[in-house]
């Protein structure tokens, strides 16, 4: 969302790092609701869809679920909530050693030595 919003934070960090990496599921939830502003001529036009052409997309894993599914339980014993998706995104960057750009606290305030974390 902070995308859509043309987020002075998000745009920063897109134009200072030179590779960007999301998952196919965000992909499609974007696309989505990309086309469906642009229908509704919100949109001038599909402006989301060029910037997703930039970003490369993981694919998972059974290493990055089995990390996502220890972050999870590291979570919940801690008290802490958190989706699936975030837990699978948080797995990939530890694994490939890559920057996770979030605004969700649970994420912002989780403390690992291989995941750097930019709050947007």
């Amino acid at each position: 969302m902070a995308l859509l919003s043309g987020g002075r934070n998000v745009l920063s960090l897109v134009e200072t790092y030179r590779d960007f990496y999301t998952g196919a599921n965000v992909v499609a939830a974007l696309v989505g609701l990309d086309t469906y502003l642009t229908k509704k001529r919100i949109f001038k036009t599909s402006q989301l869809r060029s910037l997703l052409r930039g970003f490369k997309i993981l694919e998972v894993t059974r290493e990055d679920a089995e990390k996502a599914g220890e972050i999870l339980g590291r979570l919940k014993a801690e008290g802490k909530d958190l989706g699936i998706d975030e837990a699978l995104v948080a797995a990939q960057c530890m694994r490939r050693g890559l920057v996770l750009v979030t605004n969700k606290k649970v994420l912002v305030d989780f403390r690992e030595p291989e995941l750097e974390i930019k709050q947007i």
